[in-house]
């Protein structure tokens, strides 16, 4: 009984250890099941929105190069245009251009406008399908996007500025279809692409441009027709408000419908529900709880990797259960996650200080205008910035790993090999040294190359040579700029001395000689260092060579004298034209023997129409001539002209003058025989001494009016010259809006010029006018002190220019006397003629100083000053003496001071004081009543 006690207790255990094994196997079962199911829709889940992220990531990165590839688009078009050379002048050929803009149209951009500055339509470009636009369209529309209401296109409006020549600046535009072929060709597999504007699609990869339902569009995760359908709106442009986005489509096909997972849920829910709560219950319950908890304390700390207050609270819940396997584990997670949160923060720490670092010098290399790219110690690129690729024309992931001396360093500036060892880049990681070179060339990807300036620094740690640093930046603009200004720098002091020479006293010859050294030490123009000047003989319409400097013997014997139309100089004359030929050629008239290969430019010499010669010059055979070089020829001929114009004028003048001098020595020498015989009376010897000076006024006004007057002449023979050519163009019917704004132009500048010499001779005129009728008529009148001070000085002027004097006068504005000018112009006349010819006998510069001004008392007070070599006190007690002079032997009469003490003393009523000391200068003071 006992044992069959044991065996049905034993099977009875055993049965429900078999039931409980069965109930937990199925369960377990049941169980796995349910979560490969659970499982699975959760990792497609995590998936699905990776993909999106991912999908979000690539495509903002696809829309920023889609943009840049437009940008760059219309600037190598703008590029393109301008390459074209069609806006240089006014007159521009719009079929030409429009031809052009055809020709350069692709599928990228069908609609290309050309607008000016007020945004009008200069020219349109555009195909079948382009939208129709307005010019007030234009004018609102700065940028963005365009929705052409017609056809339902989108397009992306970009511009760019375009210089129009002398029309000024304007734009070019583009429009670029937003196709669904553009997005064809960006989408993925298992991906749809839709362009939204304004919630309406009006581009899709899938071919058509359907509407999406509103739901779906607000909607990021749905399903559809069994696919779960994951999608993200990515804004096209965020930098303006009007912008097109893009919803961007994930299709998942999971392994089981949704309708299939619930089913099988309910199910197992149902017979799990029953059987884990017939055999296991509470405890599989409160088991389930406790590792649940664990379970979300890992995953909670995986997350966070911080112990927080919640997760303490539920390591504590598990523990309750006793000491199971359950507690130990959870005791063991608490002790672990204390340490691991403890590094875990510390770690964190350090990731963000260097991923902070990393992110801030990354920002720092892209950037950088400058190319900077890194270098191991093997020579291998490891980093290159965006500025340094776009340089060279390579894409950084191309060189990364390479070593870029055979790339972009291989050939020196003068197209000899480079040889690696002795790059001066890596002469920094073998050497260890800073190098630093600025003559040196990189070549781009297309073969062409630039100049560069670098600076190749080595990466050391702790005395070890890791690699180098490179920087480099382009400079061809600044040569250029350079070459343009030291060419410039030689126009301006080829074109200033040659005015230096024009105004040097000395004969046209020689004048025209200097010229021509100066011209041809021009060096950029590869000219030989021989050249000549022939002076045109209009009566014999024959050249007369002047002045030559390196010409073969030969040539001096069979171009002394050339008829117009003879050889290039010949040619040059007739046609008034410059001649320019790179060899001998079929118009070289005059040939000999042994004569050497060269080039020529025969350039004439103008004055309006009218030809003064031709400047002839030796160039390098087969040199081709620019327009700066013309340009430049023309003004070196204009100024020549100016100068031949102006010497002849003076010669003229000095004629006219010679024959004023003769005149005024005729009267001089009779003056004398009449002083001569009234030699006893005091009053005619004064009045012969106003004469002289009189007459040296005279001689002034003939030597200081002819600058003007000639430049007056001048100018209106040129005036005359435009006048005649306008009246032919006239007559002819075809004068044209462009000539005569030029013809009005020559004529209003010839005009001022006439007008501003005119107005300074009559202002010379009227001042030695005054100042002479002043000295003579001795009469009675109102004036203004300090005025009166500076034109009796600039009488002077004849005498003044001739030394490095300086006079200075220090008078208050606006100080009227009613008094005898010419009393006062007399007495500063002798004082400052006394000065140049005693005080400064050894020609050093002198200071003069007139000061003058009102007492308290109104009495006129009257300094003069200079610093010149004094008097000793014999002279100066003698000063006033009639015929008193130190300096008799040169001509003297004494007379000047004693003439100026009797006006200041009888006719100005006033007093006369002077001091001086040798070597100290002469200071005189007069005093008189107002």
């Amino acid at each position: 009984m006992i044992g069959s006690d044991r065996s049905s207790r034993k099977g009875i255990l055993l049965r429900q250890a078999t039931i409980r094994v069965v109930t937990i196997t199925l369960a377990m079962v049941a169980t796995i099941a349910l979560m490969v199911v659970w499982f699975q829709h959760i990792s497609m889940d995590k998936a699905a929105h990776k993909n999106m992220a991912s999908l979000e990531q690539f495509y903002t990165g696809k829309l920023i190069l889609q943009e840049q590839e437009w940008q760059e688009a219309i600037i190598t078009l703008h590029n393109r245009i301008e390459l074209l050379n069609l806006f240089k002048s006014s007159d521009i050929d719009w079929e030409k251009v429009k031809k052009s803009l055809l020709q350069e149209a692709t599928a990228l951009y069908p609609v290309i406008l050309i607008t000016d500055a007020n945004h009008r339509i200069l020219l349109t470009q555009t195909t079948s399908t382009a939208p129709s636009l307005s010019e007030h369209f234009i004018a609102n529309k700065k940028s963005g996007w365009f929705e052409n209401p017609s056809s339902g296109m989108l397009y992306r409006w970009i511009t760019q500025p375009l210089w129009l020549g002398t029309g000024g600046s304007g734009q070019l535009i583009v429009f670029i279809p937003i196709e669904n072929s553009l997005l064809f060709r960006h989408a993925l597999p298992f991906t749809d692409l839709f362009v939204l504007y304004h919630d309406r699609v009006v581009a899709s990869s899938l071919g058509n441009t359907a509407s999406l339902h509103p739901k779906e569009i607000e909607a990021e995760t749905f399903w559809k027709e069994n696919n779960r359908l994951d999608q993200r709106l990515v804004p096209w442009n965020p930098e303006t408000q009007d912008f097109p986005r893009l919803l961007i489509r994930h299709h998942s096909e999971p392994i089981f419908t949704l309708s299939e997972i619930t089913l099988l849920g309910i199910m197992m829910f149902v017979m799990l529900s029953a059987l884990f709560w017939k055999t296991l219950g509470l405890w599989l319950v409160e088991l389930t709880r406790r590792i649940t908890t664990l379970g979300w304390v890992a995953q909670e700390f995986s997350t966070d990797h911080r112990l927080t207050p919640a997760i303490q609270e539920a390591l504590a819940s598990a523990r309750e259960g006793g000491n199971d396997e359950v507690t130990v584990v959870a005791n063991a997670m608490t002790h672990a996650q204390e340490s691991i949160a403890k590094e875990l923060q510390e770690r964190k720490i350090a990731q963000a200080t260097l991923q902070r670092i990393s992110s801030h010098n990354q920002l720092l290399l892209d950037a950088a205008g400058e190319g900077i790219y890194g270098l191991n110690k093997e020579g291998q690129t490891t980093f290159i910035n965006p500025a340094a690729a776009r340089m060279i024309h390579w894409e950084p992931n191309e060189l990364i790993g390479r070593s870029l001396h055979g790339i972009v360093h291989h050939t020196r500036p003068d197209n000899t090999p480079y040889p690696h060892e002795e790059c001066r880049i890596d002469a920094a990681i073998r050497e260890g040294k800073i190098q630093r070179v600025s003559n040196e060339i990189f070549w781009r990807k297309d073969n062409t190359c630039f100049p560069v300036e670098y600076t190749s620094t080595p990466i050391v740690d702790e005395g070890e040579i890791l690699g180098a640093v490179v920087v480099f930046h382009d400079i061809s603009a600044r040569i250029l700029a350079e070459k343009q200004a030291q060419h410039y720098l030689i126009f301006q002091r080829v074109i200033n001395g040659l005015y230096e020479i024009s105004y040097s006293h000395v004969p046209l010859q020689e004048q025209l000689e200097k010229a021509l050294d100066f011209i041809l030490a021009v060096p950029w123009l590869a000219i030989h260092a021989q050249g000549a000047i022939f002076l045109n003989h209009p009566e014999t319409a024959t050249l007369q060579r002047i002045v030559h400097k390196g010409l073969e013997p030969e040539l001096l014997a069979l171009c002394q004298q050339l008829p117009h139309g003879y050889c290039l100089c010949g040619r040059a004359a007739l046609s008034k034209t410059i001649i320019h030929a790179h060899c001998i050629d079929e118009r070289h008239d005059i040939l000999f023997n042994g004569m050497k290969p060269h080039g020529h430019y025969s350039v004439p010499i103008l004055s309006g129409e009218t030809v003064l010669g031709v400047l002839t010059l030796y160039l390098q055979p087969d040199k081709t001539s620019t327009q700066e070089e013309e340009s430049l020829l023309l003004a070196i001929c204009n100024t020549l002209g100016s100068m031949i114009e102006r010497k002849k004028l003076e010669e003229s003048l000095q004629h006219y003058a010679l024959f004023l001098e003769e005149k005024v020595q005729e009267r001089t020498s009779e003056l004398q025989k009449h002083i001569a015989t009234l030699k006893n009376t005091q009053n005619q010897l004064i009045q012969s001494e106003r004469m002289a000076a009189l007459g040296g006024l005279v001689a002034g006004i003939s030597h200081e009016i002819k600058t003007p007057v000639g430049t007056s002449f001048t100018a209106v023979t040129y005036l005359e010259t435009e006048i005649v050519k306008l009246q032919a163009i006239y007559q002819q019917g075809g004068l044209k809006r462009e000539e005569l704004e030029h013809y009005l132009s020559n004529i209003q500048e010839a005009t001022q010029l006439i007008k501003a010499n005119l107005n300074r001779a009559s202002e010379l005129i009227l001042s030695f006018k005054q100042v002479a009728v002043d000295q003579t008529s001795q009469e009675k009148r109102e004036f203004d002190l300090g005025e009166y001070l500076k034109e009796t000085v600039f009488t002077l002027r004849p005498q003044l220019k001739l030394t490095r004097h300086q006079v200075i006068i220090e008078c208050p504005d606006k100080i009227l006397l009613n008094g005898f000018p010419g009393a006062l112009s007399q007495i500063i006349s002798n004082f400052i003629i006394n000065s140049l010819h005693y005080a400064f006998v050894d020609h050093e510069p002198g200071t003069i100083t007139i000061q003058a001004g009102l007492k308290e008392d109104h009495s006129v007070f009257l300094h003069y000053r200079d610093n010149g070599r004094g008097m000793d006190e014999e002279t100066l007690k003698r000063i006033y003496e009639p015929f008193f002079t130190t300096n008799r032997n040169q001509g003297g009469s004494g007379l000047g001071m004693h003439i100026v003490y009797n006006l200041v003393t009888q006719r100005l009523n006033g007093t006369i004081e002077c001091f001086s000391t040798p070597g100290q200068g002469t200071h005189f003071q007069i005093l008189f009543p107002p």
